[in-house]
């Protein structure tokens, strides 16, 4: 009986000790970083907590390579502020409008745990844009797809909102 009740007093112990932890990550006490330069982004870690979809013209980094929308940079910037406003537990954290650039936080639905998100659009042509996406972790070594999957819904609903898309 007696140890029942020191294994119980353990296991509340280390529970309490494991939340003030995970709340001492969530978004009132992080680092917000700089806005991604895409000409000169390099990845400083081999962790798999990322994901990247950049135009073979602008990253000279390994990624994914972006398509090409049939709409100008400002028409698609316009369409990627308004998806990223839309999304949930969503902080703006930089905003340039003239490059066509756009860095958010996303947290984890439970313990707020922070992605940061940096989007900028690329004009082609007069008529056609692309787009740069970078998409990582700020805890952990294995993002379990997390990253991959917000680029790829970010492409989808852009898809729909321009409805004209040239994949690459």
């Amino acid at each position: 009986m007696h140890t029942k009740i020191i294994s119980a007093f353990l296991t509340v112990a280390c529970l309490l000790v494991l939340v003030s932890m995970l709340t001492g990550c969530s978004k009132t006490n992080m680092d917000i970083p700089k806005p991604v330069d895409f000409n000169k982004l390099t990845i400083g870690h081999t962790k798999p907590n990322f994901y990247l979809m950049c135009p073979k013209s602008i990253c000279s980094i390994d990624s994914d390579i972006s398509p090409t929308f049939e709409t100008d940079a400002n028409t698609l910037y316009q369409a990627v502020a308004n998806v990223v406003k839309n999304k949930a537990r969503v902080k703006i954290t930089s905003q340039d409008d003239k490059k066509y650039q756009l860095a958010y936080i996303q947290t984890s639905r439970f313990f707020n745990f922070p992605d940061y998100i940096d989007i900028q659009v690329f004009p082609v042509n007069n008529n056609q844009s692309t787009l740069a996406i970078f998409s990582r972790s700020r805890y952990g070594y294995y993002d379990f797809g997390v990253n991959k999957k917000r680029v790829a819904d970010i492409i989808k609903e852009l898809s729909s909102i321009t409805s004209n898309i040239i994949t690459s």
